[in-house]
C-alpha cells in the first residue's frame, strides 16, 4: 500500500485531487453497473412473463378437459329435512328423499346413591372399544370418606380422557341426587353401549363395559337404564329404502353428501352448473389479460423494452390464437366472440386498444346452456384432419411450451441471454476496478514523489538562503 504526504510540501489538497482523478477513472465502471441494473430489470420482466405464460397454459389445459364442462351443483327443495353438498362431478339427476327417522346416539344412565360410601370400595371397570389401543382399566380405590358421586366423577373423568367411543357426565337430577350418564360418540345401532361381565375383547364398533367387581352396583341406587335407544337413519331415495348409522350420508348419490335434519320429504336436483364452467373460462381470460398487460406495460413508448421483438412476436401470436375460427361445430359457435369473449370490445380508437379480452359472462352462460357440447368443442376439440381446426384451449396448450420450456423455450433463451450479458458486464467491472485501483496507487506514488522533491528543494533553498546571509554579514 502506497504512502501519501497529503500536500505537506506543496500546500495542495492532494488527497482530494487524487479522489477526483480516480472518480474520472471510475466512469466506465458506473456505465457497466447501469447496464447490469438494466439487464437485471429486463430479465425480471421475462421471468415474470414466463410464470404468467405457464399460468395461462394451465388455465388452457383445464379447458381441454370435457369433465370441466360437465361440472355440477346440487339444489335442494327443503333444507329443514336435509341439506346437501355436491362435488363438481356429482351424478346428474332428480332425487326424491323421504326421511323416516334420524340416526341417534345410544344414551344410558344410572342414578347414584346419596351420601358417603358405606364401606371401602376397590375394583376395576374395563372398557373395550376399537378406538382404544388396549382395554381401558378404571381402577377404583375409595374409602368411606368418599361419596358415591365422587366415584361416579372418577369414572366419568377416566372415560372422557380416552377414545372410549362414548362420553360420560355426572348430572344432578333432583333433591341432591346425581346420575352417571353415558352417551355413545357415534350414532346408530352399531355404535351402541353394552354391558358384558364376560367380555374379553372389543365387539366391533360397540362400546363394551365389563364390571365384574360390581362397582356400579355398589354406587348405584338403580341399574343402568336406557335414556335413548341407538337408532339408525331410515330414508328412501326415489323409492329405494336406505338405512345408515349416521345422518351424514355420502355413499347413496354419487358425489353428493346428504345431511339429514328431520323427518319429511325433499327433492335434490343435481345439474350441470354453467356458472362453475364460466369460472374456468374467466380464469383463462384473466391469465391471458395478465400476459397482454405485462407486454404492454413493458414495451410501450419510453419503456426499457420498447419495441422488443420477442414481446411483439408473443403479442401477435396470442392475438392470432384468440381470433382463429374453430370449425366442425354448430352455427354460431366458431369464434370466441360468439360466446362472449372478445378483444377490445367496443373500442375503435387504436390508441386505446390493449389486446385484452372482455368476458361477457351472461352471454357465455346463455350460449353454454343453449349448446354445452358446442362450447366444449370450441375449446377442447382435437382435430386430426389436415385443416387442424383444434379448439382454442388445445391451440394454447400445445403452442405455449415453445415459449415456456425450461430447456429451449423462447423466454428461457432470453433469460439465459441476460445471464450472459450480466456476467460479461460484471467481469468487465471487476477488470476496471482492478485498473482503477492500480491507477489510484500510481497517482499516490506520483504525488508523494512530488511532495518529497518539493521538500528537498525547499531544504536546499533554505540552506542557500542561510549561506548568502552569512556571506553578506562578513563584509
Amino acid at each position: 500500500m502506497s504512502f501519501s504526504l497529503g500536500g505537506l510540501a506543496s500546500g495542495l489538497d492532494t488527497t482530494s485531487l487524487i479522489q477526483q482523478l480516480v472518480e474520472l477513472e471510475r466512469q466506465p465502471i458506473y456505465r457497466e453497473e447501469a447496464k447490469v441494473t438494466s439487464y437485471t430489470r429486463e430479465q425480471s420482466v421475462f421471468r415474470s412473463m414466463n410464470t404468467k405464460l405457464m399460468s395461462l397454459r394451465t388455465a388452457a389445459a383445464d379447458l381441454k378437459l370435457q369433465a370441466n364442462f360437465q361440472l355440477t351443483s346440487a339444489t335442494n327443495s327443503n333444507d329443514s329435512v336435509a341439506t346437501v353438498t355436491a362435488t363438481d362431478s356429482a351424478s346428474k339427476g332428480d332425487y326424491n328423499i323421504n326421511v323416516t327417522s334420524l340416526a341417534k346416539s345410544h344414551v344410558t344412565q344410572m342414578e347414584g346413591k346419596t351420601g358417603n360410601l358405606a364401606a371401602d370400595l376397590s375394583g376395576t371397570i374395563t372398557i373395550y372399544h376399537e378406538g382404544l389401543a388396549a382395554p381401558l382399566d378404571i381402577n377404583i380405590n375409595a374409602t368411606t370418606a368418599d361419596t358415591h358421586e365422587d366415584v361416579m366423577k372418577q369414572i366419568a373423568d377416566a372415560i372422557n380422557d380416552e377414545d372410549t367411543g362414548m362420553s360420560a357426565s355426572v348430572i344432578e337430577t333432583s333433591g341432591g341426587k346425581s346420575s352417571l350418564v353415558l352417551t355413545a360418540t357415534e350414532t346408530g345401532e352399531a355404535n351402541s353401549i353394552q354391558f358384558d361381565n364376560a367380555a374379553t375383547a372389543a365387539d366391533g364398533s360397540k362400546v363394551t363395559i365389563k364390571d365384574a367387581d360390581g362397582i356400579f352396583t355398589a354406587i348405584g341406587a338403580t341399574a343402568f337404564t336406557e335414556a335413548q335407544a341407538a337408532q339408525d337413519a331410515a330414508f328412501s331415495v326415489n323409492g329405494v329404502s336406505v338405512t345408515r348409522s349416521t345422518n351424514s350420508v355420502s355413499d347413496v348419490i354419487e358425489g353428493v353428501t346428504i345431511n339429514l335434519q328431520d323427518q319429511g320429504n325433499t327433492t335434490v336436483q343435481v345439474a350441470r352448473d354453467a356458472d362453475k364452467i364460466a369460472d374456468k373460462v374467466k380464469a383463462f381470460v384473466d391469465a391471458y389479460n395478465d400476459v397482454m398487460k405485462t407486454i404492454r406495460d413493458n414495451s410501450a413508448e419510453s419503456k426499457s423494452l420498447q419495441g422488443d421483438s420477442t414481446l411483439r412476436s408473443l403479442q401477435t401470436a396470442l392475438g392470432d390464437w384468440s381470433v382463429r375460427r374453430v370449425d366442425g361445430t354448430a352455427d354460431g359457435f366458431h369464434l370466441l366472440s360468439d360466446i362472449g369473449i372478445e378483444a377490445d370490445k367496443g373500442t375503435i380508437d387504436g390508441s386505446l386498444m390493449t389486446g385484452q379480452l372482455d368476458f361477457d359472462r351472461d352471454l357465455f352462460v346463455e350460449k353454454f346452456n343453449e349448446n354445452p357440447e358446442a362450447v366444449f368443442h370450441m375449446f377442447g376439440h382435437d382435430d386430426t384432419s389436415p385443416d387442424n381446426s383444434d379448439g382454442f384451449a388445445r391451440v394454447f396448450d400445445s403452442a405455449l411450451p415453445d415459449w415456456t420450456s425450461s430447456v429451449d423455450g423462447i423466454i428461457q433463451s432470453r433469460i439465459k441471454g441476460y445471464d450472459s450479458q450480466i456476467e460479461d458486464a460484471n467481469n468487465k467491472i471487476e477488470r476496471l476496478e482492478d485498473s482503477v485501483f492500480r491507477k489510484e496507487e500510481q497517482l499516490k506514488r506520483q504525488f508523494t514523489a512530488m511532495e518529497v522533491a518539493l521538500t528537498e528543494l525547499k531544504n536546499q533553498q533554505s540552506w542557500m538562503t542561510s549561506q548568502l546571509a552569512s556571506l553578506s554579514t562578513g563584509y
